[in-house]
């Protein structure tokens, strides 16, 4: 077994930006801004060499993108990406009960949200600014090579 360690976000999104923006704003600013560690992070799946797993301290935000990247990838329709992504909220709601109340109280509660419209939002995003997935793994800088790789591991 191998670790990698790949932060997707950094410091750049902070509090105020997080109090001030949609949960679509956050992502559609995360594709753009975090688009060197995005590469990263799927090229590290592409060159798996058997079974991954993916994760973040919430399970939500940084899985939720790059899941609905490689999701997309595999030709899986947006609105059963977004239900996937919707499903986060029934499993993560209880884990966030004691940080709620606070992120009420200063104004980022939505933060933890999860509605599929984002999800479907974020995706129109990206098929807006880049034709599609495939678009922005290649102007993120992802070979043809590895974006089949991805597809490959995804589809029997």
């Amino acid at each position: 077994m191998a670790y990698l360690h790949l932060p997707l976000f950094t410091d750049e999104l902070g509090m105020e930006q997080m109090k001030e923006k949609t949960l679509l704003q956050l992502y559609s600013l995360a594709l753009e801004l975090y688009q060197q560690q995005i590469k990263a992070v799927m090229s590290a799946i592409a060159a798996a060499k058997s079974s991954i797993l993916l994760h973040c301290t919430g399970g939500k935000d940084r899985t939720g993108l790059m899941t609905a990247l490689l999701l997309a990838l595999a030709n899986v329709p947006a609105a059963t990406i977004a239900l996937d992504y919707a499903m986060s909220a029934d499993y993560l709601t209880p884990l966030y009960a004691l940080q709620l109340e606070t992120a009420r109280q200063l104004g980022y509660a939505h933060i933890f949200e999860s509605p599929a419209e984002t999800m479907l939002e974020t995706l129109k995003y990206l098929e807006q600014q880049y034709g599609e997935v495939v678009g922005y793994l290649q102007a993120i800088g992802m070979t043809t090579e590895q974006i089949n790789r991805l597809r490959e591991m995804l589809v029997d």
